[in-house]
């Protein structure tokens, strides 16, 4: 039950911040004058590493459809972040573009590694 919950929770919230995020990308202001777009981001890092906690175990179409949705967010929030300050990273912009693509998939290589020793 409670893993239920907190998935439908961190896919809501996840969702959420990602549409808002790029609906303030989209246009400037649009979201910006009601609320701020990363009042979502509190939750989706919480509500994120709880489902990670408890749902270690988790096995099957579900579970890797929202692993994949979360990395392919992750890497599209990473570029947008990316792209905001690309005056101070000029001459290394489409290396670290690369990098900050994979990265989500990097560290889930990572912590699967640690969790096969």
């Amino acid at each position: 039950m409670k893993v239920h919950l907190l998935r439908t929770i961190y896919l809501t919230s996840f969702v959420s911040y990602a549409v808002f995020l790029l609906a303030e990308i989209m246009r400037p202001g649009f979201v910006g004058h009601i609320f701020s777009v990363h009042i979502f981001l509190p939750t989706v890092i919480v509500s994120g590493a709880m489902h990670m906690i408890f749902c270690h175990e988790c096995e099957g179409v579900q579970s890797r459809k929202i692993n994949f949705l979360t990395k392919v967010l992750a890497s599209l929030i990473l570029i947008f972040l990316l792209t905001e300050i690309k005056e101070v990273v000029t001459g290394m912009f489409i290396p670290l573009l690369f990098v900050v693509a994979l990265l989500p998939w990097l560290v889930d290589i990572w912590l699967n590694a640690e969790d096969a020793t």
